[in-house]
């Protein structure tokens, strides 16, 4: 009761919970953090909670991790279906008391897959997907499907018979029509340790997203920021439907 009173306190108590929680500064850190959380599961079971009330919950433990477990992400990925505002998660936990960073979300978001994590209604902002997962490579096809402004650029006529051509490629706009869903600033990495490639545009083989998505890659890192423009919110059926299609 005192962990799903303490999101609703007055703000002064309220200050002073979170001030105590912050980082690894845990008020009273489990003596057993195993047993705590197997506890936690069980009395919670059966509730719903806000994304604020299960952070709370989530900041009584360590963020960092005990004997390799990390129980603070055990804690929101094992719970995060009990959560009725589930939209608002992410900016919760990167918030007081949690205070997740980057790295401790990307864990989190491995466990719980990206599109699971992501509204299908508002896909809208800036992704890095590890083309090697399945889950964000279906992200990924995603994406290419439901964006709509890109310019189609034929490679040039081969200089010499039989020379293979370059893949047909699609370019963001510079000034991209008014309410329509583009890509920005699209960053790719063929390998996890090779540099990101200057310049680079998106084949057009990439946007072949039925059955297994088999035009995107198995391997490397794409980073990109998705704008949904108008539509975000008319064709929000449309966008669940498209989410629902890629699943596996």
């Amino acid at each position: 009761e005192a962990l799903l009173d303490a999101a609703s306190r007055d703000p002064a108590e309220k200050w002073r919970f979170v001030d105590r929680c912050f980082g690894d500064d845990v008020p009273t850190p489990p003596t057993d953090c195993a047993a705590a959380l197997e506890s936690l599961r069980r009395r919670l079971a059966q509730t719903k909670l806000t994304s604020q009330q299960l952070c709370v919950c989530a900041a009584l433990f360590p963020a960092a991790a005990v004997d390799e477990i990390y129980y603070r992400d055990e804690v929101l990925a094992g719970l995060a279906h009990l959560v009725v505002d589930f939209e608002h998660l992410e900016s919760t936990a990167k918030a007081a008391p949690c205070h997740l960073n980057e790295e401790a979300w990307r864990r989190i978001v491995r466990r719980l897959g990206v599109l699971n994590v992501k509204d299908p209604r508002a896909l809208g902002g800036t992704y890095n997907l590890n083309l090697q997962q399945p889950d964000e490579r279906r992200c990924a096809g995603v994406l290419m499907a439901l964006v709509e402004d890109l310019s189609v650029e034929q490679p040039p006529a081969p200089k010499k018979k039989g020379k293979k051509k370059e893949p047909v490629v699609v370019i963001p706009p510079k000034d991209p029509t008014p309410g329509t869903a583009f890509l920005r600033d699209l960053v790719f990495r063929p390998t996890e340790k090779a540099d990101p490639e200057p310049g680079w545009v998106l084949p057009k083989v990439w946007r072949a997203t039925k059955g297994e998505n088999i035009g995107i890659p198995t391997v490397g890192r794409l980073a990109c920021a998705y704008e949904p423009g108008d539509r975000e919110v008319e064709d929000a059926e449309e966008r669940r439907n498209v989410v629902e299609e890629l699943r596996p």
